[in-house]
């Protein structure tokens, strides 16, 4: 390239990142034949003087201090691609992009935006939106009318219309979305997903007995949970998933495989075996908020102090005051620790690394500093809540009452949960009902695709039923762990299923599981077939790692069964194309469609 030709690139492409700027240098805007302009990672707060900038076409202005939406942009009118993510923009004023119509590429992401302006949805060139990451609450259906839009990013929103889990399918999937609202009203669903952890013998059980029969009911030591117990409860409109979990140290490790985003954590410490020490805290507390703000960052956790009936009032007083100190102080320590992580970032030279770990760690970076610029500890992990405990006698009716109004009280707080209330399509309640009939009949469906046989449902398609599934996975009704490829084609109707196969795989030698036969058919021909009576027990030694390796390895599964005293020994062994017991695949593996497990 000619010394002259070098020299005109220079004059038309301009980067100033990183360069701490708090005002636009002069001899960056005496340059009108200008076209791009990367202004990324300063201290920019205003730019005025922009719109001497005519020829523009690019233009990044990402992780700045811009709180006002900077409106001499509407002047660009060359401008091709903009980007203004990972600053603290509540409000665009209407009238900017009216004058953008060659807009292409808009990056929003990070901000702090409630809606979007109408003349946005007016860009006929727009090919790539991210507006991931913001509190939007509605995104318009005008936005994916036409077909110029070729990717679209919303995640990280508190989104009701259309639900989060619709967004993650991409564009074609928030199309068929609007598409199913225009043929019925759609309809709201207030549904929240609620787990109860904690050590074994705390009290999860009795807690959550006594919530769904609104009056104490102790649940004897004979009883008590083993893997997980699930069950539904109405409390005002609102419905609540019950996710029991067995507190039995060898279970710990599968408790993250089924929490979800959204849930409402009810972590239930024993008062009367507390003890204001290190050791006893880390046991009954600290290790379950690690575990959760670590696997699961934008849950709600409700502490709950039990056995208060064996406590000294002052006592109780005490431990509760001792157990949220030291929860304090653990998350102190952790925002400590993020902020010194997001100086390391900032001190990155290499740009596409730093936006990359930014993004992926924190998705609202403003929430670490404030306004002057200092890490602010108010702003660290907004989405991690933990909330007051609260210390109750399961054995009082009045407390079991008390407990019930404040975990209603939390649940309608939209700051809290933003996501509760979703507006859903009338199928999504018909494929709901469908599945969960499937789920509780004797008669065996071949395929998921049979759900289309049913009556309104004859239009389903395999996106749609993706979207539905994501939806009944976050609320809990059914697991599908998508994003894993050897499990993306199985759907776990019955979640108590992959307890089964965790007790195998932790070695509990006994396992009762309701009768159910299930046979294998539908794409590929095996000849393989399983049945299940009432208990089976793992046959030998080499069941349990077969067991572990499905979940944590490479592998596939072959089923052989054989009666042994009236009971079925499961020998589970790695070998060729096929599925758990009592499983289906999705799309292309073999299709079958038991009680605990469902096929695309």
């Amino acid at each position: 390239m000619c010394p002259g030709q070098e020299q005109e690139d220079r004059l038309r492409e301009v980067n100033l990142s990183t360069q701490r700027l708090r005002v636009l240098p002069l001899t960056v805007l005496s340059n009108s034949t200008l076209e791009s302009l990367d202004l990324d990672r300063n201290k920019l707060r205003r730019i005025t003087g922009i719109s001497k900038l005519c020829n523009l076409k690019s233009l990044i202005l990402s992780k700045n201090e811009f709180v006002d939406f900077p409106s001499e942009i509407q002047s660009l009118v060359c401008l091709e691609r903009l980007e203004l993510n990972q600053n603290q923009i509540r409000i665009i004023p209407e009238g900017v992009f009216s004058h953008l119509s060659r807009l292409k590429h808009l990056r929003l992401n990070n901000n702090r935006l409630c809606a979007l302006p109408r003349p946005v949805l007016q860009l006929a060139r727009l090919q790539e939106f991210h507006v991931q990451n913001n509190a939007l609450r509605q995104l318009p259906r005008e936005l994916f009318q036409g077909q110029s839009l070729k990717m679209f990013k919303a995640s990280g929103n508190p989104l009701r219309e259309p639900p989060t889990e619709v967004c993650a399918g991409g564009i074609q999937q928030i199309r068929n979305y609007f598409d199913q609202l225009q043929h019925g009203l759609g309809q709201e669903d207030k549904r929240v997903k609620t787990m109860f952890l904690g050590a074994s013998l705390a009290g999860k059980s009795t807690i959550c007995r006594s919530l769904k029969q609104g009056q104490s009911k102790l649940v004897p030591k004979e009883e008590r949970t083993v893997g997980i117990e699930i069950s539904e409860f109405q409390m005002e409109d609102f419905t609540f998933l019950f996710w029991d979990f067995a507190g039995q140290l060898e279970y710990y490790m599968t408790h993250h495989v089924f929490i979800t985003p959204q849930a409402l954590v009810i972590l239930v410490v024993n008062l009367h075996m507390y003890q204001t020490n290190d050791k006893i805290f880390k046991e009954l507390v600290g290790f379950w908020i690690n575990n959760l703000s670590m696997r699961v960052p934008n849950s709600v956790v409700l502490p709950v102090g039990t056995h208060v009936d064996c406590c000294q009032e002052q006592e109780v007083a005490e431990k509760t005051c001792d157990i949220m100190a030291r929860i304090t102080a653990m998350l102190a320590e952790r925002k400590s620790t993020l902020a010194h992580f997001i100086d390391n970032l900032e001190g990155s030279e290499e740009p596409k690394f730093y936006v990359d770990q930014w993004e992926r760690v924190f998705p609202l970076p403003h929430r670490l500093k404030n306004s002057s610029g200092c890490a602010s500890v108010s702003y660290v992990l907004p989405l991690f809540q933990i909330l007051n405990l609260v210390a109750v006698n399961c054995t009082d009716h009045r407390d079991i009452r008390k407990l019930k109004a404040i975990i209603l009280k939390h649940v309608k707080n939209e700051e809290l949960f933003p996501e509760v209330v979703r507006v859903l399509p009338p199928v999504y309640r018909q494929v709901e009902a469908a599945i969960v009939d499937i789920a509780q009949s004797e008669e065996m469906a071949e395929h998921v695709s049979k759900l289309s046989q049913c009556e309104h449902l004859a239009s389903l398609d395999r996106e749609l039923l993706q979207d539905i599934l994501r939806y009944l996975h976050r609320i809990g009704l059914v697991v599908w762990y998508e994003e894993i490829k050897h499990l993306e084609n199985t759907v776990f109707l019955q979640p108590t299923f992959l307890i089964t196969m965790f007790k195998v795989s932790v070695g509990i030698r006994t396992i009762s599981v309701e009768p159910k036969f299930c046979s294998f058919a539908g794409l590929l021909s095996l000849p393989s077939h399983l049945s299940f009576s009432s208990h089976a027990a793992p046959g030998a030694a080499p069941t349990r790692p077969a067991a572990r390796e499905h979940f944590c390895g490479d592998t596939d599964w072959r089923t052989c069964h054989h009666q042994r005293q009236g009971q079925l020994g499961v020998d589970l062994q790695v070998k060729g194309n096929a599925v758990p017991p009592g499983c289906a695949c999705l799309g292309e593996a073999p299709a079958l469609f038991g009680r605990e497990v469902g096929c695309l």
